[in-house]
């Protein structure tokens, strides 16, 4: 069977259309598949050079490390023991620096591979700079005291003090 002139060109019209749509798909899949891997790149010259700068800096996370193994306290009692303890060295830098403290209670004890946790939510009341001095002396060098949450705001019934709630906790070395 011959096909007529007009058939003829229809047909590379058809054939040409189905080219031009077929280059455009695979264009774009290999425009997406390009643009994945440059990200993947990306992340992995970013992963090397933070190894590198890890690796460049052994000796310092070594010291660090040490550091760490000889200061942070062993829990040598019970947890129980260990939140009355924080407890009660929390009270005494909060009245040392007229803070109130509200609604004190013990919050459960954690446990992860690099620390155990004993800690105490509670809130206080107090100005502004008695709440930086207290802040400042809770988390001492090497207490170990940490502030795993904090919410301060003004006190919306006298505007000249501060209403913080937080929950303070000490760590000690893993098992």
């Amino acid at each position: 069977m011959t096909l007529s002139s007009r058939e003829k060109i229809l047909a590379g019209a058809v054939v040409l259309a189905f080219f031009i749509v077929l280059n455009l798909v695979l264009f774009k899949a290999f425009a997406g598949k390009q643009a994945t891997l440059r990200e993947q790149l990306a992340m992995r010259r970013r992963d090397l050079a933070s190894m590198q700068l890890l690796a460049s800096e052994r000796d310092l996370w070594a010291k660090r490390g040490e550091w760490l193994a000889q200061k942070q306290p062993k829990l040598s009692m019970s947890e129980n023991s260990a939140d009355v303890q924080l407890d009660q060295q929390i009270s005494d830098i909060a009245k040392q620096h007229g803070v109130t403290l509200e609604n004190k209670s013990f919050a459960s004890p954690s446990r992860t591979p690099s620390y155990r946790s004993v800690a105490v939510n509670l809130e206080t009341k107090c100005s502004w700079p008695s709440l930086i001095e207290f802040l400042h002396d809770v988390q001492g060098p090497e207490q170990f005291t940490v502030f795993e949450n904090a919410e301060i705001s003004i006190d919306t019934s006298d505007a000249s003090q501060m209403r913080g709630r937080f929950r303070i906790a000490r760590w000690y070395a893993p098992d």
